[in-house]
């Protein structure tokens, strides 16, 4: 895949850190670490969906695991 078949830059960066971000038990702001790895993420061009379902996925994971794991 190449970059013409992603979004721009600021689209997918802000796409992929509001999705972050609305997740539960998840930060109110994105941090500089956060944005950086959004950018070398575009630069990798990894489809945004892919990400999108990654992070819903971790998120379940989260939250159904037992709170002493």
């Amino acid at each position: 895949m190449n970059s013409s078949t992603l979004p721009s830059r600021s689209t997918y960066v802000q796409t992929l850190l509001k999705a972050y971000l609305d997740l539960p038990e998840t930060p109110l702001r994105s941090r500089p670490v956060d944005r950086r790895l959004a950018h070398q993420l575009y630069d990798r061009a990894l489809p945004l969906k892919t990400l999108l379902t990654a992070l819903l996925l971790a998120s379940a994971r989260r939250l159904t695991r037992e709170p002493q794991a």
